[in-house]
């Protein structure tokens, strides 16, 4: 800011004293000589400061008029008309400057607003990605850079047989792929280097995970192995299953493991000690005996605290208590197997062998949408806005929500900000020191970071943090609520939130706050050019 006005301030007096010499100039090319100007009394109002600096137009006169002829009168009254035209010419082109110099100020706010913008994606991108090193030659790419469609920027050779499964510690760190061998392969993701093996299992590697500082290996051999992540060493050994493990999942303290002996078993991390068996025979809706070749037998796995959700070949995704190691409810709607699945607070999201990609809530054990392919579903991962699918020989993605919000432009914004209603909802996702910089007149605040947090308090409670009436499920609340932030990507994360609480007539701004700021700085501008040219 400092800065900003010290370059005004610059702009300010070469501008006044442009304009001095101007008048100067101007003065002297007029056909009035000096000395008779000095030597007529010229009527003013007196005052002690000069109009311009160094301009004694207005001094005050100290002649008597009354002894003066009539020809004296009418020069002296030709050369005070003379005086109020050059004066009033420079008044009008004074005005002009000022309003050269607020439009230089308006530009100069415009872009000190569009570098405090930049800072902030500068910031969070800092804060996202670890990797600093400027002596690295490899070619690393970030979210900014154009990069051609389905065009990878690093190929890594990792087995000549098929990948089971592959897990990365952080962005650029390292890469671990297990394969139908025994010892899983650790990759430099900066280089593309391979970094170390690991030995130790007697048969293939079926699922692997970086946690922590260490890595966790299951095998078909029936084992779970913990590896130190400094020196690639053997740490632990699990032991407990009968059959091949299918799947594991590891956190700070525990290790939850899936097996084809048709049991899910939960772990102490440091310990090896199994502290819960969950045996699925005792819960199969389907024969025994039709399950009995089905391998792997766990096809999906995932857990969070006390909560564990299976997937298993019977087709059933049950959702677990892992403190009374029961389940307290079955998701039925697939026709094989599952083979993948990830859940939120709020849904599942399921993969089958008979092809469909299955959403389900939690709270109703519905299914919420469902997609049908025409290959197995194999894998898959989730976020707020994204699904990515893969199946046998194909990848999909599915982006900004399975649901597209109507997108709302600036001319259906305007009206909004110049007449509020009630049914009409403005709400900015930014966060509070974005705002704080400028936001769309009549809007209110409610941050992305806080977005299903703030959805979760009571009535009264979520009205007193946001200022606002807490939006419901359901077709009972009539209003439209309009989602804006700073680009128009946060605020179709949050489209797709609201979306899926069950909350109805919901847009996105799109092009948000800098398409809402381009266009009034336009309307602006062209006012301004109106009134110079009246």
């Amino acid at each position: 800011m400092e800065e900003y006005k010290e370059i005004l301030k610059d702009l300010t007096i070469n501008l006044l004293s442009t304009d001095l010499n101007r008048a100067k100039g101007r003065w002297d090319r007029t056909a009035i000589d000096a000395n008779d100007l000095a030597s007529y009394p010229i009527p003013s109002t007196y005052s002690n400061t000069p109009l311009i600096k160094g301009y004694e137009a207005t001094k005050q006169s100290t002649y008597n008029t009354r002894n003066l002829s009539s020809t004296s009168l009418s020069h002296l009254h030709s050369l005070n008309q003379t005086k109020r035209s050059v004066l009033s010419e420079e008044i009008e082109r004074i005005d002009k400057e000022i309003n050269n110099l607020n439009k230089v100020k308006f530009e100069l706010q415009s872009q000190l607003l569009r570098s405090r913008e930049f800072d902030l994606e500068l910031t969070d991108k800092l804060s996202q990605n670890p990797f600093t090193s400027s002596d690295n030659s490899t070619f690393l790419p970030d979210e900014h850079d154009d990069l051609p469609i389905n065009m990878p920027f690093m190929s890594i050779q990792a087995d000549p047989c098929s990948l089971n499964d592959l897990s990365i510690d952080k962005p650029y760190g390292h890469l671990i792929t297990a394969s139908n061998n025994p010892s899983p392969r650790i990759w430099n993701l900066s280089t593309g280097d391979e970094v170390a093996q690991l030995t130790g299992h007697t048969d293939d590697i079926t699922s692997l995970q970086f946690n922590n500082n260490s890595i966790v290996t299951a095998s078909r051999d029936c084992s779970i192995k913990l590896w130190n992540k400094s020196d690639f060493s053997e740490t632990l050994t699990y032991f407990g299953h009968t059959k091949p493990i299918d799947m594991i999942q590891a956190s700070q303290h525990n290790i939850v493991s899936g097996a084809s002996d048709q049991t899910v078993r939960l772990w102490d991390l440091n310990s090896g000690q199994c502290n819960l068996t969950m045996d699925l025979l005792s819960y199969l809706d389907r024969p025994h005996s039709q399950l009995q070749s089905q391998s792997p037998y766990i096809g999906g796995l995932q857990f969070y605290y006390n909560a564990l959700v299976t997937g298993s070949a019977d087709s059933i995704i049950r959702l677990w208590d892992m403190r009374t190691g029961v389940p307290h409810r079955n998701l039925v709607g697939h026709s094989d197997a599952i083979t993948c699945l990830s859940f939120d607070q709020y849904h599942v999201i399921s993969g089958s062998s008979d092809g469909t990609m299955n959403i389900w809530d939690i709270r109703t054990g519905k299914v919420l949408d469902s997609l049908q392919f025409e290959s197995p579903l194999t894998d898959l991962q989730f976020d707020n806005r994204k699904v990515m699918i893969s199946g046998v020989g194909d990848v999909s993605m599915f982006s900004d929500g399975f649901r597209d919000a109507p997108r709302l432009q600036y001319k259906d914004i305007k009206p909004l900000t110049k007449a509020p209603t009630e049914d009409r909802v403005l709400i900015d996702v930014r966060e509070p020191n974005e705002v704080i910089q400028g936001s769309i007149p009549s809007s209110v605040n409610l941050p992305l970071s806080n977005f299903e947090h703030a959805l979760d308090l009571d009535d009264a409670e979520f009205k007193h943090n946001y200022g606002f009436n807490k939006p419901s499920d359901g077709i009972d609340d009539k209003r439209n609520f309009i989602f804006y932030c700073r680009s128009g990507k946060r605020s179709a994360t949050a489209c797709d939130l609201a979306f899926r609480r069950g909350i109805k007539n919901i847009n996105n701004y799109q092009g948000s706050y800098i398409d809402w700021l381009a266009n009034e700085q336009a309307k602006d501008k062209a006012g301004k050019e109106e009134e110079e040219d009246d």
